[in-house]
């Protein structure tokens, strides 16, 4: 199995790792979400003893703004749901929304002294954000990162690790 790993200064140590964010042993983990939350990734389908308008009315009050994190439990794992997609417009994501989105990500696990996290390349799946891009947005909201922060972004595409790693090696500090 291929490894990838890279530090981007003294701020995070990045791993990639052919999975799922949920098949790690880490205690957080981070999913992409749109402002309705209706894509809300998680590990089993719920579905509420309730009808479709009813759910259709609940999450139209339930809008929540861009670069929003919200936290959830999933058993004894935290989940932060970093709200990146806007399904009212086209495209459903801009860089710019990323960025902020990882920026606000990077501060709740500062104030939450939270040191590991395991995540999905958030934008990349549904949004059309290319590796590259999702390589840039991380590197810029590194500067909010706790010193020491370490991330495993895991995907099932090894060719698409393959890209956000060259990427990453672009501006990373050291690469292994």
């Amino acid at each position: 199995m291929t490894q990838y790993a890279c530090n981007i200064g003294e701020r995070i140590r990045v791993e990639g790792l052919v999975g799922l964010p949920q098949s790690t042993k880490s205690s957080v983990l981070v999913f992409a979400e749109d402002r309705f939350r209706v894509m809300n990734p998680g590990f089993e389908l719920v579905i509420p003893h309730e009808g479709m308008e009813e759910i259709v009315t609940r999450a139209k009050e339930e809008i929540w703004k861009i670069g929003s994190i919200v936290p959830r439990y999933v058993g004894e794992r935290l989940v932060f749901d970093v709200v990146v997609y806007d399904l009212d417009r086209v495209p459903i994501i801009e860089l710019s929304n990323l960025e902020r989105g990882l920026e606000a990500l990077f501060l709740t696990v500062s104030s939450q002294q939270l040191m590991h996290l395991a995540m999905e390349p958030v934008g990349v799946a549904h949004g059309g954000v290319k590796a590259r891009e999702f390589a840039f947005a991380l590197r810029c909201a590194a500067l909010e990162a706790p010193i020491g922060l370490q991330i495993q972004i895991c995907d099932l595409d090894e060719t698409l690790l393959d890209e956000i790693f060259d990427a990453l090696q672009d501006t990373c500090s050291t690469a292994v």
